[in-house]
């Protein structure tokens, strides 16, 4: 009778001890490396995101700059027409206009007005 207390103790032992082996040897392991690989997957979806996101936002800059650039482009055809309208061209010289101060403060005025306008209409800032 004491043998098989003794050998039903050993077997227990021997079973904790297994299970404890099988858990530090394979199942923390494989645990360990579903975690890693979870991680990686979480690193690179957020890696994508930020490349996404820079990626869009230096688009919006380029079609900011293209919209001011427009805007500034067109802004300049309607101040040389002001000034056309309301100067006198100098004999001899080509494109060349003489016109009193105020025409070409009024002219500047209506230039960023006109800028800040066209941007609005656009929807950039």
């Amino acid at each position: 009778m004491k043998n098989i207390v003794t050998l039903s103790l050993c077997l227990a032992v021997l079973l904790v001890a297994g299970a404890v082996c099988y858990y530090v040897a394979i199942a923390l392991p494989r645990a360990s490396a579903a975690r890693l690989e979870f991680e990686k997957q979480k690193y690179a979806a957020e890696q994508v995101a930020r490349e996404t996101a820079e990626k869009k936002r230096k688009q919006a800059d380029f079609q900011r700059q293209l919209d001011y650039q427009y805007c500034d482009d067109e802004a300049e055809k309607e101040y040389w027409e002001f000034i056309r309208l309301n100067g006198t061209p100098v004999s001899g010289q080509k494109d060349v206009w003489t016109t009193p101060a105020w025409v070409r403060k009024e002219g500047a005025a209506k230039k960023t007005a006109y800028v800040a306008g066209c941007l609005a209409r656009l929807g950039s800032k």
